[in-house]
């Protein structure tokens, strides 16, 4: 009587690690075996409703709501034969944010950016600002100004949805800031004075040059004056910084008519009279005598 070997195959042992960071695990089942073959397939049950796998790679990755499930792996053999169900418990924790922002201070204002803060497993709810000096803010990106000048640790916080927080901090000096410049001024730097005579009257002129601070001519300026006989009149200068201005109908009786600039206005400079001045010494800078011809 001859006896017949039957060739059994030997089911296959599943096996698996699981490692989660916040809501994401990977799960490994590579240490799963078969002593007659080989592993073709991974199924994966998560336990909370969702499925993984059905093919030969022993790694999946799979992310959580916070909570504890049951996961299982089951494998099945280059025979057809599967495995056990192996499970494993697992509490999946909410991972916390990650506060980081950066600050850039120019005097007494700091503009602050959060935007590289961050949540592993959700988003970020809210972002609180304290500035050390006790003010607070919520915003993501914004400037902030201090009231005095000196070194404060600024802190950002920030919270995911459910509310865990985490913080950053970083230290500024603010400063106040320097005054800005002076701006450019101007003056009258020549005054010249003419006489006209007719039958029963006569005409004064003056002619008006105004200078920058390098003694140039300052074109475009509105010059503004009076007359000794309350009357005034306005010109603006040309390239070569002068004006004319004149009246007429001064009464042959009166021998000098005087004129007095009160005003100069330009978009870019200032009027600086304390800078007048005559290098013919027809006038002071200011005043000027026409005498009847």
């Amino acid at each position: 009587m001859t006896r017949r070997r039957l060739n059994t195959n030997v089911p296959p042992v599943a096996s698996f690690t699981v490692a989660c960071n916040g809501g994401t695990c990977t799960f490994d089942g590579s240490g799963s075996a078969d002593s007659d073959g080989t592993i073709n397939q991974y199924v994966w049950s998560f336990g909370d409703g969702n499925y993984g796998g059905y093919d030969a790679s022993p790694i999946f990755t799979h992310t959580y709501a916070t909570g504890t499930y049951t996961a299982s792996l089951a494998v099945t053999d280059s025979g057809g034969r599967e495995s056990t169900p192996r499970q494993q418990t697992l509490t999946v924790a909410n991972a916390l944010p990650v506060a980081s922002f950066t600050i850039t201070c120019t005097g007494l204002t700091c503009d602050y950016d959060a935007s590289a803060s961050s949540d592993p497993d959700g988003t970020i709810s809210w972002f609180s600002w304290s500035f050390g000096d006790g003010s607070y803010l919520r915003a993501r990106v914004g400037s902030y100004t201090y009231v005095a000048a000196g070194s404060y640790t600024v802190t950002l916080t920030v919270a995911d949805v459910a509310n865990q927080t985490s913080t950053a901090s970083q230290t500024v000096t603010v400063v106040v800031p320097p005054p800005p410049p002076p701006p450019p001024t101007m003056h009258v730097g020549d005054l010249d004075g003419t006489g006209a005579t007719l039958r029963k009257s006569w005409t004064a002129t003056v002619t008006i040059g105004l200078h920058v601070e390098s003694h140039g001519p300052a074109d475009g300026v509105t010059v503004s004056g009076a007359w000794n006989d309350g009357s005034s009149g306005t010109c603006t200068t040309d390239s070569a910084g002068r004006c004319r201005l004149s009246r007429s109908g001064i009464p042959r009786t009166a021998r000098t008519a005087s004129f007095t600039v009160t005003s100069a206005n330009h978009s870019l400079f200032v009027f600086k009279p304390a800078g007048n001045h005559d290098p013919d010494r027809d006038s002071n800078g200011t005043t000027i005598t026409v005498k009847r011809q």
